[in-house]
C-alpha cells in the first residue's frame, strides 16, 4: 500500500491500481464563469476528448450544504477538494498525492453541482475520470468513480470540513509581517523569533489551498497567440505577490471582462481554423468555454482585491472594481505584477489600468482612488504597462515616480526615475529625513535643450517633494538594472551591466555588483566586482549581511556553458570586493529575490519559467555553505511565473509559515520543526 499524507495530516492507504488516477486532477478555477449552457443528462455529455483547450469549471448548487471545504475522496487514491459558499460549488479543487500537490499544465475538469449531486469528468491528456456522487447537507458523500473505457472503478465517500473546524487550534499570524513587496523594512529582511525549521523538505507540511482561485500569469506555457499550444495555456490575472498584514493576507489580481473582443487575436490564434471551437460545441460545456476563451482577448479587464484568513484560506472579503484594469495577456505576463501595499489599516492597490485604489484594510470599503494614468486597455506586445509595485513610506504613497497623500490621495510630486522597467525605490533615512535611493540612467545631454551629458547614477529623491537631494556617478561604461539598491544600515548594493560588452546571447556574462556605503550627503563608492555574474535576466536586489554581500550567476544560463542551467552563489567580501564563496547549485532566481528569515536564506528558482517555487536549506552565515547543493523545492500546483523584468516574485513568511501563490490561489506551508 502507498501513503498519502492528506490536508488534516492523517495518511490513507490506497491500491496502486487506481494511481493513474491522481495525474488527472488539479487544474485552474475561474472565478464568476457563465452558467452551464446544456441541461444534458447522459453521462457522455460530460465527457472529454480531444486535445487543445477545454473546460475547467466547477460551479452549480449543493442545497443546505454549510460554507466550508468539501472534501471527496476517489478510493482514497484522490482526494478532491471542493469550496462550498451560500450553498453553492465553489471555484477550488486540488489533489494532494504521496504528500506533494501536483503540476496540472495538461489536465481538464468540468464539475458540477444540482440537486444535491455532483457529476463531471476529470481529465489529462488522454484518460477520464467519471465523477459521480450525492452530498447530503451534513456533506456527507456517497457516490461512483469510474475511469471512462476501462474496469476500473471504485466508491465516492467524503465529509465537509468547516472553517471554524480547519482553524480549530491553528493559532494567528502573529509576529513580524510582511506588508509590502519587499517586507516591512524594505530590505527582504524579517527579524529572527528563535524558530527551528525543518532541514528536511520531505517533512514539509502542506495546510491549505486558499477558497480564492485567482489568476496568475501566463508564463512559458504559452505565447498569447500560438494555437497550436493551446493545451497549456490559461487566462493570466497577473503577477503580483501576496502581502501579510495585520494577521491577514491580501491579494490582487484582474479578471478580463469588458470590451470589445479583439477579433484579429482570436482569429491569429486559430480557433475556428484549428477545430478547437467546433469540438467544444459538441459539449454540454463547450459555450461557455469558448466564452472563457474569447474574455482572453477582451479590452478591460476588472481588478480583484482579496482578504484571505491565513489560519484556513477561507475568503474574508472580496471587492471587484469592474473595468478599471486593462487586460495584460502578454507572453510571460509581463507588467502584471502589481503587489499591493498595507500601511497603518489601509491596502493601497495599482491596477493594470493605471489607477491607485486605496482600501479600507479591514473590509475592503474604497476610501479614495486616483486614475493617475489612462487605461490603455488591451495590453500585448511590448507595450507591457506598470511593471513595479507601490511602496508606502511616512504616510506617502510612490509609485512610477510619482507620490500621493497616503491619507487623502492628493498628488504631491513627480520625478524622473532611471534603472530600467520596474525599478523600486529603496527607502532609507539619513538621520533627518526619509529619501528614496534609486537611479538615473545615462543621459546623452542635449545642446538645444542645454542639458548637459551625464553618467548613470545612483540618486537619493526627497521623499517630502521628489527633488534630487544628491546622486553619485556611475564610470561610464556601467548602466544600473535591477528593482533598486539593496540595503543594510548605511551599506547599499546594486547590479549594473557593462554597456561595452556585447552578447550574441541574452545571457551572456556582463553584470556586475557595485557596493558602498550612503550618507545625507551622498554615495561613496567602495568597489565594482571584476567578476561578472550574469546576463540581462538576472536583476535581484543584492542581500547584505554583516559578513558579505551576496549575490548569483544567472540562475537561467551561468557564465560559462559548462555550468549550464543552475549556476552559483557567490558572497563578495565588504572591504575589497573579493569573491568569498561560491556556492554551486543554489541561487536567486533570474527573476526572483532572497528573503532572511530565521537567519537563513530563503531562495527563489527562476519562476518566469516555471514554478513560484522556493529553497530554505542556505544558512545566512557563509561559514556554513557546503561545497553545492542539490536543488529542492516546494512546488505548489499549476504552472506559474512571475513577468520578466518586473518587480519579482516574493512570498510572505510569518511565525515558520510560508504562503505561495500558484496559478489559482495561495498556499501554505508550515516549515517548523516539530
Amino acid at each position: 500500500m502507498i501513503k498519502t499524507a492528506n490536508l488534516d495530516g492523517t495518511c490513507s492507504g490506497r491500491p496502486p491500481r487506481p494511481m493513474a488516477m491522481c495525474a488527472v486532477a488539479t487544474a485552474m478555477m475561474i472565478a464568476a464563469m457563465t452558467a452551464w449552457a446544456s441541461d444534458a443528462r447522459a453521462d457522455d455529455s460530460f465527457s472529454f476528448s480531444g486535445g487543445f483547450i477545454v473546460p475547467r469549471f466547477v460551479e452549480g448548487a449543493l442545497p443546505g450544504v454549510a460554507d466550508g471545504r468539501l472534501r471527496l475522496e476517489l478510493g482514497g487514491d484522490t482526494v478532491l477538494y471542493l469550496f462550498v459558499r451560500d450553498q453553492k460549488l465553489g471555484e477550488a479543487v486540488w489533489i494532494w498525492r504521496d504528500g506533494r500537490p501536483q503540476d496540472s499544465k495538461n489536465y481538464r475538469w468540468f464539475l458540477r453541482g444540482e440537486a444535491g449531486r455532483i457529476r463531471g469528468f476529470l481529465a489529462d491528456s488522454d484518460r477520464e475520470v467519471r465523477v459521480d456522487a450525492s452530498v447530503a447537507p451534513s456533506g456527507a458523500a456517497d457516490g461512483t468513480w469510474r475511469i471512462a473505457g476501462d474496469d476500473a472503478e471504485g466508491p465516492i465517500t467524503g465529509t465537509l470540513e468547516t472553517w471554524d473546524a480547519l482553524a480549530d487550534g491553528v493559532e494567528p499570524a502573529t509576529g513580524p509581517q510582511w506588508p509590502q513587496w519587499a517586507g516591512p523594512t524594505h530590505d527582504f529582511r524579517l527579524p529572527a523569533e528563535g524558530l527551528k525549521l525543518l532541514e528536511d523538505y520531505g517533512q514539509i507540511r502542506p495546510l491549505w489551498r486558499s477558497e480564492e482561485a485567482s489568476l496568475n500569469g501566463i508564463g512559458s506555457i504559452s505565447r498569447a497567440v500560438t494555437g497550436l499550444r493551446c493545451a497549456r495555456h490559461h487566462m493570466a490575472g497577473g503577477s503580483a505577490s501576496p502581502v501579510l498584514a495585520d494577521g491577514r493576507l491580501y491579494l490582487s489580481y484582474f479578471i478580463p471582462s469588458g470590451g470589445p473582443v479583439e477579433s484579429q487575436m482570436v482569429d491569429r490564434a486559430g480557433y475556428e481554423r484549428q477545430g478547437i471551437f467546433p469540438l467544444w460545441r459538441t459539449h454540454p460545456w463547450g459555450e461557455q468555454a469558448i466564452a472563457y476563451e474569447k474574455r482572453r482577448w477582451a479590452e478591460r479587464a476588472d481588478a480583484v482585491v482579496v482578504c484571505i484568513d491565513p489560519r484556513n484560506g477561507r475568503t474574508l472579503w472580496r471587492k471587484v472594481f469592474p473595468g478599471v484594469a486593462a487586460n495584460a495577456q502578454d507572453h510571460k505576463g509581463a507588467g502584471n505584477n502589481l503587489t499591493p501595499a498595507v500601511a497603518d489599516g489601509r491596502l493601497y492597490v495599482v491596477t493594470t489600468g493605471q489607477r491607485m485604489l486605496c482600501l479600507d484594510a479591514r473590509d475592503g470599503s474604497l476610501i479614495w482612488e486616483d486614475q493617475f494614468a489612462e487605461n490603455r486597455g488591451y495590453i500585448f506586445g511590448s507595450t507591457r504597462g506598470d511593471e513595479a509595485a507601490p511602496l508606502v513610506v511616512a504616510g506617502v504613497v510612490v509609485f512610477g515616480g510619482q507620490a500621493w497623500d497616503a491619507r487623502t490621495g492628493e498628488r504631491l510630486w513627480r520625478a524622473r526615475m532611471g534603472g530600467g522597467r520596474g525599478a523600486i525605490p529603496t527607502p532609507w533615512h539619513d538621520g533627518t529625513r526619509w529619501l528614496l535611493l534609486t537611479y538615473a540612467n545615462a543621459d546623452g545631454g542635449n545642446p538645444r535643450q542645454g542639458r548637459q551629458p551625464s553618467p548613470a547614477a545612483l540618486v537619493a529623491i526627497s521623499l517630502s517633494d521628489g527633488e534630487t537631494v544628491w546622486r553619485g556617478d556611475l564610470p561610464d561604461k556601467f548602466s544600473p538594472i535591477g528593482h533598486g539598491p539593496g540595503i543594510l544600515g548605511d551599506e547599499v548594493a546594486f547590479l549594473v551591466h557593462d554597456v561595452t560588452v556585447r552578447t550574441h546571447t541574452k545571457h551572456g556574462g556582463k553584470i556586475h555588483v557595485v557596493y558602498g556605503r550612503v550618507s545625507p550627503d551622498g554615495f561613496e563608492r567602495k568597489w565594482i566586482s571584476p567578476l561578472p555574474n550574469g546576463g540581462n535576466n538576472h536583476d535581484a536586489r543584492p542581500i547584505i549581511t554583516d559578513q558579505a554581500v551576496i549575490t548569483s550567476e544567472n540562475s537561467w544560463v551561468g557564465t560559462t556553458k559548462v555550468e549550464g542551467h543552475q549556476a552559483g552563489l557567490l558572497a563578495y567580501n565588504k572591504r575589497t570586493g573579493e569573491l568569498l564563496r561560491r556556492l554551486s547549485g543554489a541561487s536567486i532566481g533570474a527573476n526572483g529575490h532572497a528573503l532572511v528569515v530565521e537567519d537563513r536564506l530563503f531562495l527563489w528558482g527562476d519562476n518566469h519559467h516555471g514554478h513560484n517555487d522556493a529553497r530554505i536549506d542556505i544558512p545566512l552565515d557563509i561559514r556554513k555553505w557546503p561545497e553545492q547543493v542539490e536543488p529542492t523545492f516546494i512546488k505548489p500546483p499549476h504552472y506559474t511565473t512571475s513577468p520578466y523584468h518586473g518587480a519579482a516574485y516574493v512570498a510572505p513568511y510569518a511565525n515558520g509559515r510560508l504562503f505561495i501563490r500558484g496559478a489559482d490561489g495561495i498556499y501554505a506551508y508550515d516549515l517548523r520543526a516539530p
